[in-house]
């Protein structure tokens, strides 16, 4: 069999592709990019046994075939080729030729048999949503997963079907990062699912990119989605995510409210002296004023003072810098909520306009 695909049709594709494909994969063939040509035109399906993903190229072929080539020899050959380059492709005897810009491969084939293809599986319940909306939504979630965490219902992130609507949320058990988004359409069955860390990045990359509604499938150990150019399947965790709900504090009667702005430029100006921002910041907050202090272990000190609007009690406390950036990165009110009980408490952080997004982040002992 003989076709021709062009390299710019071609190396979006194996590009977004390869983010799936693991160096050092459990399986010799998940090495490789499975190709399955038929009367729709091509779909190349890579996996790592827990997450696949499949993107079509729309073209008209002599025939039906597929087989099982090298992915990444395969992207790098499309890489070394000048651009809008014809490459010619030739499949003979267990061998894919490939032949453009006067250079000539020879790559081995595979089994298409050991290629491990995934189904969304049984119990499959169905919705449909905006991309963009689920993609703002994890955005805003997902930098609060653990990360190679022992408590491993962690290191994924919960999603939540309930009877008014979808939640998101994720903890590392320090900080903790919730969405929702509220709809009068009947979402009929209520389960909560766990989708791990890589099938949570592969799926952000993927919506970034889609418009309008994309249907969902939620299987009882896979989770699907189809935008239409692309199929998305990965396997879900195993386990059961805390009580959420718990952790997330009532809105106390007196409110730090601050530009959000004036707030992530203060603390990027007070972590000069921490780098790596793994330590505490110190908070004193008073009336009508908020004082951000650190203090290296080399006894160097660097203090930003700024006007906020609060008229309740004084307290001192400490949070980690970072923890604090990341909450200000993702929300994108101009001002945001800070609800502070005393120097023991939580800190509940949300968008003044945003109603369905909340943060919380747990002090540090200074």
């Amino acid at each position: 069999m003989k076709f021709v695909i062009n390299r710019e049709t071609l190396l979006p594709v194996l590009q977004g592709l390869s983010g799936v494909v693991e160096r050092r994969p459990k399986m010799e063939s998940l090495n490789n990019v499975l190709w399955r040509i038929d009367d729709k035109g091509l779909l190349l399906t890579t996996s790592d046994a827990d997450v696949e993903l499949s993107c079509r190229i729309e073209q008209n072929f002599s025939k039906a075939t597929k087989f099982l080539v090298g992915a990444r020899k395969l992207l790098d050959i499309c890489r070394s080729l000048p651009e809008e380059t014809d490459m010619e492709f030739h499949l003979r005897e267990q061998k894919v030729m490939i032949n453009a810009a006067r250079s000539h491969f020879r790559l081995l084939c595979y089994p298409c048999e050991d290629f491990p293809l995934m189904s969304a599986g049984s119990g499959v319940q169905e919705f449909r949503i905006d991309a963009q909306h689920i993609h703002r939504m994890i955005a805003g979630t997902q930098f609060s997963m653990a990360n190679q965490d022992v408590r491993y219902y962690l290191n994924g992130l919960l999603l939540e079907v309930r009877s008014d609507g979808l939640s998101l949320v994720a903890t590392d058990g320090h900080r903790l990062a919730y969405s929702e988004e509220i709809s009068e359409r009947d979402w009929s069955e209520q389960r909560q699912i766990i989708i791990p860390r890589k099938g949570v990045s592969e799926l952000s990359r993927i919506l970034s990119g889609a418009d309008g509604e994309i249907g969902f499938q939620i299987g009882a150990n896979h989770i699907q989605l189809d935008t239409g150019d692309a199929l998305f399947i990965s396997k879900l965790i195993d386990g059961q995510y805390p009580d959420y709900r718990r952790v997330i504090p009532e809105v106390s009667q007196t409110l730090l409210s601050v530009n959000r702005e004036d707030l992530r430029q203060s603390l990027i100006r007070v972590s000069t002296l921490d780098p790596d921002r793994r330590r505490g910041v110190e908070l004193n907050l008073g009336a009508g004023s908020l004082g951000l202090h650190y203090k290296s272990p080399e006894n160097e000190e660097v203090s930003v003072e700024m006007d906020v609007q609060y008229e309740g009690e004084a307290v001192r406390t400490g949070f980690n810098a970072q923890y604090l950036l990341d909450v200000l990165s993702v929300i994108e009110d101009e001002q945001v909520h800070v609800s502070l009980r005393d120097a023991e408490s939580s800190c509940l952080i949300s968008g003044s306009e945003d109603k369905h997004s909340r943060y919380v982040i747990m002090p540090l002992h200074l």
